[in-house]
Order: C-alpha cells, then sequence, then structure tokens
C-alpha cells in the first residue's frame, strides 16, 4: 500500500487529496470485484440490488476504502480470489482445461504476491482461503460424476455410515484444519489463538460486538446461509460459503487482541454478500407469494440497512473514528495554526507520524520520543555519521526524554497527539507542558507555545 500511495503522490504531486485517492482506487476495483460476484452467485435483481446498497452504505466499508493502511488491498486480494476461484469452476464445468490451467496459475501468482507485498499476519488468510477453496473445488466440483462412482468414496462412506456427501463435507474441513496448522504454521496457529498484543480494540468493541450485537439479524442470516453448504447449495455458491464460514469462525475464536474491529474490515463485502444468500434462501424456503415476499423483502432489507447504517457511533460520522480503537486528528486545523503562530520557532512532534506535517507545508524540527517505546524505534536508527537516533523516513532527529527538549537553543511548537502521548511523550517531561505559554487544543491532539526561558527554568 505504502508503494501504491507513494505512486500516486510521486506522478500527481503530495497531497491529503492525491494520497487518500490511492486507497479509493483499489476500491472502484472493489466495487466491480464485488459486482461480479453479486451478479453470479445472486440469483434475483432485488436481491442483487440489496448486496450492493450493504456493499456501497456501509460506514465500516467506506472507512476501509479511505483509510491509507493495507486492508483495503486484503479485500481486494479476497475478491480477486473470488472471482478467479469462481472462473476456475466454470472453466472446469465446461471442460476447458487451458483455461483451468491458466486460472490456477493466477491463484498461485495472487498469493506470491500476497505474500511477497503484505506484513502483516492477515498475509496467512489470504492462503487459507486458497487452500480451502481449492480443496472445496477438487472435492465437490472436479470431475463430480467419477467422484460420485468412486468405489474408494463408496466404501469408506459404507463402513462409517456416512452419505457421501458428508465425506465430502468432512475432507474439507479437514484439508481446512491441515492448512492452518500445517501450511500456516504451528506458531501461527498459536499466535492466532493466544496472542497477546499491546495495542488493540478496548474490551467490549470486539468481533462478537461488531456481527453479534451490531449486526444480529444480517449475522444471523450469514450463519444460516454458511450452514447450507452442506444440504441445499451448489456449485460456486457452496464453495463460497465454506471460505466465508470458516474465515469466520477462525477470527471469532482468534485471540481478543488480534480482534481488531479495522482489520476485519477486509471481510465485510464476502459477509454481506453471503447474508443476501442466505436471506434468498430464506424466500425460497419459505415459498411466499409475490405481494408476501415483497412486502417481507422491504421488511428485512430495511432492518439490514437500518443496521449497517446505525451501527457506528456518532464520532465516526464526525471523524471518522472508531470508538477506542482508531482516533480522527483533526491535522489540517492544527497545521494552520503551526504556519500561523510558530514562524520562527522549532517544530517538535510528540507522535509515530511526523511526515503528515509535511502535507500541510510544515517541516518537523525534531521528533519527541520515550525511551520505553520499543514500537517506536523500529521506526528509527543511528545515524552512522552523528551517532545519534533520527527517523528512518526523513532522518528527523529524534529526542528521548526531558534534558534533550530543554537543550533546544530557541522557542519550540511542540505537537501532542493526545491517543499517543503515553508512547512518545516523556512523563518526566509533564512539568513543561504547564509553563506553555499559550495552548491549542484540536480533536485528540494539542498544540503548545514553549518559550525557551521557561525550558531552561523547568526542574519538574
Amino acid at each position: 500500500m505504502s508503494l501504491w500511495v507513494a505512486s500516486w503522490l510521486a506522478l500527481f504531486g503530495k497531497s491529503i487529496t492525491i494520497a487518500k485517492l490511492a486507497p479509493i482506487s483499489i476500491a472502484i476495483v472493489n466495487y466491480f470485484l464485488f459486482l461480479y460476484l453479486t451478479l453470479k452467485l445472486v440469483d434475483k435483481r432485488k436481491f442483487q440490488l440489496l448486496a450492493l446498497l450493504l456493499f456501497t452504505s456501509s460506514p465500516w466499508i467506506i472507512f476501509s476504502h479511505f483509510y491509507i493502511r493495507f486492508y483495503v488491498v486484503n479485500e481486494m486480494f479476497l475478491l480477486v480470489l473470488l472471482v478467479l476461484g469462481y472462473k476456475l469452476y466454470t472453466s472446469n464445468r465446461d471442460e476447458k482445461w487451458i483455461s483451468v490451467s491458466l486460472f490456477l496459475f493466477l491463484i498461485i501468482l495472487l498469493n506470491f504476491m500476497n505474500l511477497t507485498l503484505t506484513r502483516d499476519q492477515s498475509e496467512y488468510m489470504l492462503l487459507f482461503a486458497s487452500g480451502v477453496m481449492i480443496a472445496a473445488l477438487f472435492v465437490y466440483e472436479f470431475n463430480t460424476e467419477a467422484a460420485t462412482k468412486n468405489r474408494l468414496f463408496g466404501a469408506i462412506s459404507r463402513s462409517v455410515w456416512l452419505s457421501n456427501r458428508v465425506y465430502r463435507a468432512l475432507i474439507v474441513l479437514a484439508v481446512a484444519l491441515f492448512g492452518l496448522i500445517v501450511l500456516d504454521g504451528s506458531s501461527k496457529f498459536e499466535f492466532l489463538l493466544n496472542a497477546s498484543l499491546e495495542y488493540s480494540s478496548f474490551e467490549g468493541y470486539k468481533y462478537p460486538w461488531l456481527f453479534w450485537e451490531k449486526n444480529s439479524v444480517i449475522t444471523a442470516f450469514f450463519v444460516f446461509a454458511s450452514a447450507t453448504f452442506f444440504w441445499n447449495s451448489a456449485g460456486f455458491e457452496r464453495v463460497l460459503l465454506i471460505i466465508a464460514g470458516l474465515i469466520f469462525i477462525i477470527h471469532t475464536v482468534s485471540s481478543v487482541d488480534l480482534q481488531i474491529v479495522r482489520g476485519i474490515t477486509y471481510f465485510l463485502p464476502v459477509y454481506y454478500l453471503v447474508a443476501v444468500i442466505g436471506m434468498a434462501k430464506v424466500f425460497s424456503l419459505s415459498a411466499l407469494r409475490d405481494r408476501t415476499e415483497w412486502l417481507w423483502y422491504i421488511i428485512v432489507s430495511s432492518v439490514f440497512l437500518a443496521l449497517t447504517l446505525t451501527n457506528v457511533s456518532r464520532a465516526f460520522y464526525s471523524g471518522p473514528e472508531i470508538r477506542f480503537e482508531e482516533f480522527y486528528i483533526e491535522y489540517e486545523r492544527l497545521y494552520s495554526a503551526v504556519n500561523k503562530n510558530c514562524q520562527g520557532n522549532l517544530i517538535v512532534e510528540a507522535g509515530p507520524m511526523p511526515f503528515i506535517a509535511k502535507f500541510h507545508g510544515v517541516d518537523v524540527d525534531y521528533v519527541l520520543s520515550a525511551t520505553g517505546n520499543k514500537a517506536a524505534f523500529e521506526q528509527y536508527k543511528i545515524d552512522a555519521n552523528t551517532g545519534k537516533v533520527v527517523t528512518i523516513l526523513g532522518e528527523i532527529p529524534v529526542l528521548t526524554d526531558r534534558d534533550s527538549l530543554k537543550s533546544l537553543d530557541r522557542d519550540t511548537c511542540l505537537v501532542v497527539r493526545t491517543p499517543s502521548k503515553k508512547r512518545f511523550y516523556p512523563a518526566s517531561a509533564d512539568g513543561m507542558l504547564e509553563s506553555a505559554d499559550k495552548i491549542w487544543r484540536f480533536h485528540n491532539i494539542d498544540l503548545y507555545l514553549l518559550k525557551h526561558e521557561a525550558l531552561l527554568g523547568d526542574s519538574k
């Protein structure tokens, strides 16, 4: 994602608007991928329309599409995988063996790109989904007639009193477990269940909150649809339901520290698509008359859309921000104040992203970071010429304590991000903030004007 954003900035100039266009360009591709899957896997036009409305109106998906992080890329990779899987399924059905080979190759290439470009635990989820998809296609779709007549299948099925259908389902589930433990690595499996992260969503705002508290009705249809792969699904729809159901289970049983809301946004398009398929199945099984079906369609669709639009806090719409996880910060107003009030002063920023200032015409002179912040030091290095700590990107000098702040030779404008204050602002320097000559407060970020004399005189 970083390389993609950098390409846009290099071609079209350095601005926040241009930077945001990078994930949006991927989101546009994702929309057409989602549209393709919807048209192929959802029969009636009214259900197709509902799926598209959920995709385009979901605040979480919109947030992900404007967020300059890798989540929108994860979404694209998963949707591309499903499109390739569908093409593989149709090529096999039509006995187009060259196309089968091509799409198998493209699936392998996609996973190679994912493992090469992604630097996050999510990279293994696509590998897992690919393995399950290939296994499901092989067991359920590849040469189905021969598999049905296979004597080994029949003998084993009869010996354990299982139908051929049950036996195939067990094979897919066994492959899924094998892929999760072996292909993903036992250490990754252990990490999935027991990981402990320093920074995660707050308690009470995990995946059960998102899926069962805020989207209970949609999740109920999703779970129903996923369960029908066993008895009321066929073709690639069945493969999709297996993949979606297993991904959902893996995420919901994972360590609570890994349950970061923005980290699951890549899965939401598939979640909505499967939920709509579940709704269509319920209507089909109910055998409702046309008028009655339309009435219930309007009712259930309204519930879906209402839950989708209202399952975020007001802060999301005004920010946006994810409560107790991702904080909205008023950078534009902040740096406007810096440009207006800090001419001739040193600019010091206590936070992890001093480079945002450049988008607003501000050059940060120093970064302030507490020495105990291990995560921060992964962004720093030792300058070979001076022996001092600098940021890896931009080589901005790093101040690590109160004394280094006091050593500055003129008035200082200090920027402190409230969400990361404990991580980056040394506790020993709290007295300096109390002696600030002026303070400008914005949403989750403050600007302090520290006079040089006050810095020298601070003894707290």
